[in-house]
C-alpha cells in the first residue's frame, strides 16, 4: 500500500477525449495516457481496475488484484477502467476544466449572439444575449443520425440546464 500513497504524490495525469472514439468499434471514450508520467511507474500491464478522478485528472488508480487501498482520495470520483498500452481506458468521457462538456463564446458572425457548443454530442446552440428561449437556434453535426434524435433533444435540455446554472445573465434578462 506504500505504492498508492507515494502515487497519490505524483502531479496527476490528463485525461483527454480518445480521438479513435466510435461506439460501434471501440467503448473507451475517453484516456489518460501514462507514458512519461511519474504515474508510469505503477502501471502494471492490461487489466480491469479502477481510477479515481478530479478536475479532469487522474489522481490514483488501483488493479484488481491487488490490496483496496485503506483510504481513497479524497475529493475523487472513482471510476471503472482498463489499463492497456500504459494508458487508461474510460468507457465514458470525463470532464473537467481543460475537457469541458460546453463551451459558450460571443458569435464572430452576428453581434450580440453567443454560441453554445456540446462537445460530446456535437450540437450548436445560437441565441440572441439576454433572449434565450425565443432566439436559439440549433445546428446538428456532420456525424448525427436519426436514430440520435431522441439523444440530441435530451442533450438540448442539458445544455439549456447548464447555460441556466453557469450563464444566467446570457440567456434571461
Amino acid at each position: 500500500m506504500d505504492d498508492f500513497k507515494r502515487m497519490l504524490a505524483c502531479p496527476p495525469v490528463k485525461i483527454v477525449d480518445n480521438p479513435y472514439y466510435n461506439p460501434n468499434r471501440t467503448p473507451v471514450q475517453s484516456v489518460a495516457d501514462l507514458g512519461g508520467t511519474e504515474m508510469d511507474e505503477f502501471y502494471m500491464g492490461a487489466a480491469e481496475g479502477y481510477a479515481w478522478v478530479r478536475d479532469g485528472h487522474v489522481v490514483a488508480f488501483y488493479y484488481e488484484e491487488e490490496e483496496y487501498p485503506a483510504q481513497e482520495p479524497e475529493n475523487a470520483k472513482r471510476y471503472d477502467v482498463s489499463f492497456s498500452g500504459h494508458q487508461i481506458c474510460f468507457r465514458e468521457r470525463i470532464e473537467g476544466k481543460d475537457n469541458p462538456r460546453f463551451t459558450i463564446e460571443k458569435s464572430k458572425d452576428t453581434p450580440g449572439h453567443w454560441v453554445c457548443t456540446d462537445t460530446q454530442d456535437g450540437i450548436i446552440c445560437t441565441f440572441k444575449e439576454k433572449y434565450f428561449n425565443a432566439t436559439q437556434e440549433f445546428v446538428v453535426g456532420k456525424g448525427a443520425k436519426p436514430a440520435d434524435f431522441m439523444k440530441l433533444a435530451s442533450a438540448a435540455r442539458e445544455m439549456g440546464d447548464w447555460l441556466r446554472e453557469n450563464h444566467y445573465e446570457k440567456i434571461f434578462p
